[in-house]
């Protein structure tokens, strides 16, 4: 889980670098350089250089979970603060080795390329460039490849958002710009490209055995990432989505998620670029610029950071402090199978009860809760607004081997926007989303009719000894 706009919260322009301070000013490290720019306090450039990256450096000392001497995935998306991480991580691991301290075994570079969506020309051969100047592998993943093994969820009219499993011989491609053609509003076309790149980022680090994946997220991008998520009702996996470190699960393997770079607001990250001679390639990310909530969110940031800058650190620190189930206790909660983020309790109660929005239904096949809270499915018992077997009712009595139940009601609240903004019809969806329901019937509170779900789906899952590529 990252921000809205990439992979590393680079999207939307960011306001002039850090400003520069009178020329009567000294900088407070040294005390006797003139100051040339305000991080916090006035430094000279090259205490500036210095103070920049024993911050960054400092936030490896508050990892609990970060695995020692594992190998580590930097997430790249050619942006200002993915390319310091890239800077820093090479010298960080640099540093260690030098003291025979290596923190990671070895580095490798991640960029997932969203180019055949976006329309625009990929850039991954100028990154592969930048990447190889530092002695690393990048690793170009295209975005396309969330549909890659062959298979697909297609609609399925039988029920109001329920999937059939199909071999299909469409290229991932069409299957990509399928589903984003089939989504009606930018807000949660973007947010479903968050999901993906994701999980691609994430699928790569365990491809590669690596226990660990780092995000190059500043305070100002997850401040527009706190704005969003609280407007899309996603307030419950927001303290996984600001902490420091986020354990993540994909399948059977655990992958921490990591972001060094949080404190540092978008002023330092371009103070960082110009002194330390950096460049960056514009990448420009599939629906930037689109009316949506993400466009209206990075606009307020950017707008806040010119008039009220500190006041950033005042949002990400008020989020820092939520805690939620998802926060005390990850391994815990039931996860969403399309974003991988946690499903709320009762989240279709309340729905129900403090919204005017509804989800798509067929009266005969979906629980139906009343405004009393208590749930009318005749001959089920029901539980948090969904029956216990995970099926609607007719549903139930009509599944085969390969259509999925409604997915609406086990879907996160702000992953339920889903299916109010597609045409249904032509709404298709990767087979993973099948396979986390087949993984999630070995959490004691799963839905017992999910039991059923992973030997629907074995023809399109891969053995432990194959290559997901």
């Amino acid at each position: 889980m990252c921000d809205t706009n990439n992979q590393n919260g680079d999207g939307g322009k960011p306001p002039a670098p850090a400003p520069l301070v009178s020329a009567a000013k000294t900088c407070v490290k040294c005390k006797t350089a003139e100051a040339e720019v305000v991080s916090r306090d006035a430094f000279c450039a090259p205490c500036f250089k210095e103070t920049a990256y024993l911050r960054f450096r400092r936030s490896f000392l508050l990892g609990e979970k970060l695995p020692h001497g594992e190998g580590a995935l930097i997430a790249l998306s050619g942006g200002p603060s993915s390319r310091v991480l890239l800077h820093y991580m090479h010298r960080f691991n640099k540093q260690a080795a030098a003291k025979h301290k290596t923190r990671f075994s070895q580095l490798a570079v991640c960029y997932v390329d969203c180019s055949s969506l976006s329309g625009e020309p990929s850039r991954w051969v100028e990154l592969e460039t930048m990447v190889q100047s530092y002695g690393l592998e990048l690793v170009v993943v295209p975005l396309e490849s969330i549909f890659d093994d062959g298979a697909a969820l297609f609609a399925d009219e039988s029920s109001a958002f329920s999937f059939r499993i199909e071999h299909t011989n469409l290229p991932p491609g069409d299957l990509l710009r399928r589903l984003f053609d089939s989504i009606t509003s930018p807000t949660a076309a973007t947010t479903l490209v968050t999901s993906f790149i994701n999980r691609l980022t994430i699928r790569t680090a365990v491809k590669l055995n690596m226990r660990s994946v780092l995000w190059g997220h500043s305070a100002s991008s997850l401040a527009a990432s706190i704005v969003t998520k609280t407007s899309e009702g996603a307030g419950h996996s927001l303290p996984l989505d600001v902490a420091l470190e986020t354990v993540m699960v994909l399948g059977t393997a655990e992958v921490v998620c990591f972001r060094p770079l949080r404190d540092a607001m978008v002023s330092d990250i371009e103070a960082i670029m110009t002194h330390e001679g950096l460049s960056s390639v514009d990448v420009i990310p599939p629906f930037h610029g689109a009316s949506s909530i993400q466009t209206l969110a990075n606009t307020f940031v950017v707008n806040l950071l010119k008039d009220f800058p500190q006041t950033i650190h005042t949002v990400t620190k008020t989020a820092f402090k939520i805690e939620t189930t998802a926060s005390r206790d990850w391994s815990a909660v039931t996860k969403c199978p399309l974003c991988s983020g946690p499903v709320e309790p009762n989240a279709l109660v309340w729905r129900s009860l403090h919204t005017v929005s509804n989800l798509p239904s067929n009266d005969s096949s979906n629980c139906e809760t009343s405004k009393s809270g208590r749930n009318d499915c005749q001959g089920n018992n029901c539980e948090e607004g969904v029956c216990s077997s995970g099926f609607s009712t007719a549903t139930a009595q009509r599944t085969t081997a390969s259509i999925l139940p409604d997915l609406a009601p086990l879907l996160c609240y702000a992953c339920q926007h889903l299916p109010r903004d597609t045409v249904k019809s032509d709404l298709v969806l990767p087979t993973y989303v099948a396979a986390e329901l087949g993984i999630r019937r070995k959490h004691p509170g799963a839905a017992k009719g999910e039991t059923t779900l992973r030997d629907m789906i074995a023809d399109y899952l891969l053995d432990d000894t194959e290559d997901e590529g």
